[in-house]
Protein backbone atom coordinates (compact mmCIF):
# COMPACT_ATOMS: atom_id res chain seq x y z
CA UNK A 1 0.00 0.00 0.00
CA UNK A 2 1.08 3.22 -0.68
CA UNK A 3 1.08 5.67 1.65
CA UNK A 4 -1.33 8.40 1.53
CA UNK A 5 0.89 11.41 2.03
CA UNK A 6 2.99 10.73 -0.99
CA UNK A 7 -0.53 10.50 -3.56
CA UNK A 8 -1.41 13.78 -1.60
CA UNK A 9 1.76 15.47 -2.31
CA UNK A 10 1.66 13.73 -6.34
CA UNK A 11 -1.88 15.34 -7.26
CA UNK A 12 -1.43 18.68 -4.73
CA UNK A 13 1.98 19.06 -6.91
CA UNK A 14 -0.05 18.54 -10.14
CA UNK A 15 -2.87 20.99 -9.77
CA UNK A 16 -0.77 23.55 -8.27
CA UNK A 17 0.76 23.28 -11.86
CA UNK A 18 -1.93 23.19 -13.12
CA UNK A 19 -3.19 26.58 -11.58
CA UNK A 20 -0.56 28.19 -11.97
CA UNK A 21 -0.30 27.82 -15.70
CA UNK A 22 -4.00 28.85 -15.39
CA UNK A 23 -2.68 32.11 -13.75
CA UNK A 24 0.11 32.73 -16.05
CA UNK A 25 -2.14 32.78 -19.34
CA UNK A 26 -4.77 34.94 -17.40
CA UNK A 27 -1.58 37.22 -17.15
CA UNK A 28 -0.30 37.27 -20.24
CA UNK A 29 -3.72 37.95 -21.77
CA UNK A 30 -4.11 40.80 -19.39
CA UNK A 31 -0.86 41.86 -20.25
CA UNK A 32 -1.36 42.14 -24.27
CA UNK A 33 -5.21 43.46 -23.78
Amino acid sequence: RVPAGSIDAKSAGRALNKASNQIANDVADWLKS
